[in-house]
């Protein structure tokens, strides 16, 4: 038992000294970046508590939105908002629905206040609790104390705020940060072992069709998956699509 603890004990200071390490590697570069006049993760920090920021995303978001409101069929929305409009939507139409969310809690009007960005305000927050939930769970549970937590809190949030993708993406007002916020959940859930939460799929292979040649590893996912996804031929279908889902206890 002892011999266990003292293990432990060793896991959690080495995980420490890494934690320290990665910090450094953060901070350093980043204050080397300011100091030259480079922007760098102290300005998005900054930028970040001011709410404030571009709206690369949320500005041709924001008009289609404005014309599914005044075409409720939403027909003809990607001709209009990409083709022929100045500033492309790209993006898939579920994307509405987050910048149409804040516009409705919002108390103020976030495209007169010029403050489009607040819209990817939250991302950063939720990463680094993800992030930190993610390093709190690689303790041992003899180094999860208050120090410890407050040295995963630090590095989260310096892997966030000096991760320049997420710096950049924050600058501009990209959805993109909510993207990697789904991202980093869907990992988490993942470590959780929810991998149907976490929308895990797993691809089997049949071989030469033969069920009875199914690996015992294949045999034993088939078995744990709540969802079994197969495709069928079309003759065969009902509905004349090319596949098929079903609860896997059916």
């Amino acid at each position: 038992m002892a011999s266990f603890s003292q293990s432990g004990q060793d896991n959690a200071a080495r995980l420490r000294a890494l934690l320290r390490l990665e910090l450094l590697c953060l901070l350093v570069p980043a204050a080397v970046i300011s100091a030259i006049g480079l922007a760098s993760g102290f300005d998005t920090l900054i930028s970040w508590l001011t709410a404030t920021g571009g709206a690369d995303s949320w500005k041709p978001i924001n008009h289609a939105l404005a014309y599914v409101d005044t075409h409720a069929s939403g027909s003809g929305l990607y001709q209009e908002t990409y083709f022929r409009a100045k500033d492309q939507f790209i993006y898939a139409p579920q994307g509405l629905a987050l910048l149409q969310l804040v516009r409705d809690i919002a108390p103020f009007d976030i495209w007169a206040a010029g403050r489009a960005n607040i819209v990817s305000w939250p991302s950063l927050p939720i990463m680094i609790l993800i992030a930190a939930t993610m390093m709190f769970r690689l303790l041992p549970a003899s180094g999860r104390n208050a120090r410890n937590l407050l040295l995963i809190l630090a590095c989260a949030s310096a892997s966030v705020f000096f991760f320049y993708p997420i710096t950049k993406g924050y600058e501009l007002g990209q959805i993109q940060n909510w993207l990697t916020a789904l991202l980093a959940a869907s990992l988490l859930l993942y470590m959780s072992s929810r991998m149907f939460w976490a929308g895990f799929l797993i691809g089997l292979g049949v071989g030469p069709g033969d069920p009875e040649l199914l690996t015992l590893k294949a045999l034993r996912l088939l078995r744990a998956s709540p969802v079994i996804a197969y495709f069928v031929a079309k003759a065969k279908h009902h509905a004349g699509q090319g596949g098929n889902a079903e609860p896997a206890d059916q």
